[in-house]
């Protein structure tokens, strides 16, 4: 796409954004889309495979119901030749109908897992589950954030990296601002030191929080409408403490057979 507007003699520049975030809700309508029309492809290719083998294999039957019943091949006769290879067309046109007919069962086995799994994808369990990982992301990529601490020789370093042959100072003053050493122990010639984010590293982070805290809101929105739909309560840790709270406060305290001290 770029070269045909440079031998036009336009001047083309292209720039990436890994910065603007799409919007998350509208990725997942696509997605579901996707899967849809991956359904409906997969049973509209089943149901012509399997209409057309079936018509080749009713079109062999009869063509052979034409044939009288355990009529014999004429050995010898002018028509032995003609009803061999007729035969033998009859039979290569009913294997090729029975495979078409193989091929519209596999394809309708795709349909079905197709369309399992698009329903598996948006089920009850896998959408929590699914939340909760989401957020679990959230909490990494906002603790990457805060910055890195690593461990550094505080002389020239052996480690055999980029840095090798350098000083503590003259890697500090390859990493972004704001990198400084938090502690040295001269003893065992280490220092820890605290490596900020990049801004561009800092900006893809953002957006990668963003997205992900779109997606679940979207998934938590469809949470909230399957249990309107289909009636469900999603159990939690927090709400079991407060049913067994609650359960606990109305029913007083009890005493099981033990004997109080005196």
């Amino acid at each position: 796409m770029r070269h045909r507007p440079e031998e036009a003699g336009f001047e083309v520049l292209v720039e990436i954004d890994n910065i603007t975030p799409p919007t998350t809700t509208f990725a997942q309508l696509e997605q579901d889309d996707r899967a849809d029309d991956r359904t409906d492809r997969f049973g509209g290719y089943a149901d012509s495979a399997s209409a057309k083998g079936s018509a080749m294999v009713e079109q062999v039957d009869a063509e052979r119901q034409r044939i009288p019943l355990d009529q014999p091949h004429l050995i010898g006769h002018h028509s032995y030749n003609r009803t061999v290879r007729a035969e033998e067309k009859r039979n290569a046109k009913e294997q090729r109908g029975l495979e078409h007919v193989r091929r519209g069962r596999r394809w309708a086995g795709r349909a079905d897992a197709a369309a399992g799994f698009q329903t598996g994808r948006q089920a009850l369990g896998t959408t929590l589950r699914r939340i909760e990982r989401l957020e679990a992301e959230i909490r990494s990529h906002t603790r990457y954030l805060k910055g890195t601490i690593r461990q550094w020789e505080i002389t020239v370093t052996t480690d055999w990296t980029g840095d090798y042959g350098k000083t503590l100072d003259e890697r500090l003053a390859a990493r972004p601002q704001g990198a400084h050493v938090v502690s040295r122990d001269e003893d065992r010639n280490l220092a820890r030191v605290f490596i900020p984010l990049s801004p561009t590293a800092r900006a893809v982070t953002e957006t990668q929080i963003i997205l992900l805290g779109e997606e679940v809101d979207h998934w938590k929105t469809h949470v909230a409408a399957l249990q309107e739909k289909e009636g469900k309560k999603v159990w939690s840790s927090r709400t079991s403490r407060a049913v067994t709270s609650s359960r606990s406060a109305s029913a007083g305290t009890r005493s099981y057979g033990s004997t109080p001290r005196p």
